[in-house]
């Protein structure tokens, strides 16, 4: 007994539905235990990815977070309407900013560059930061 066409599509999308499905959950999961139990430190942007497959419209800042001896790597998402590569590029790498990031994962981490980013976690945006706010447009 073999599996016509419809059958492996419907089973194919229903896998690709749970595993969206679980990848959002896994992110919210950690978004709460990072808002829940979090330190903030400092981080400096290294790179940025732009664009890319299943990343249209999105670009990738990514950091490096140290805590003690160790270096932990991560990765913030803003839009290209936020900032152009070019600001991004010429201001913003290579600085460092606040990181709030899990006491027990370090891993678990995410750069604070704007106001959103601050308001996201229950914080003020800084005044020594105003400084980024010629380059990223708020939405």
């Amino acid at each position: 007994m073999s599996m016509n066409l419809q059958q492996r599509n419907r089973i194919l999308g229903l896998v690709l539905l749970i595993f969206c499905a679980a990848g959002a959950i896994w992110g919210v999961v950690r978004q709460n235990c990072l808002k829940r139990d979090h330190k903030i430190g400092v981080g400096r942007t290294t790179h940025y990815k732009a664009g890319g497959r299943g990343n249209a419209g999105g670009i990738w800042i990514d950091f490096v977070l140290t805590v003690g001896d160790k270096k932990y790597n991560g990765s913030s998402s803003y839009q290209t309407t936020e900032i152009s590569g070019q600001d991004l590029r010429d201001h913003i790498l290579d600085k460092n900013f606040p990181v709030l990031y899990s006491s027990s994962n370090p891993s678990n981490s995410s750069i604070l560059i704007t106001p959103k980013d601050f308001n996201r976690f229950g914080y003020s945006f800084p005044d020594t930061l105003r400084w980024v706010l010629q380059y990223f447009k708020e939405k």
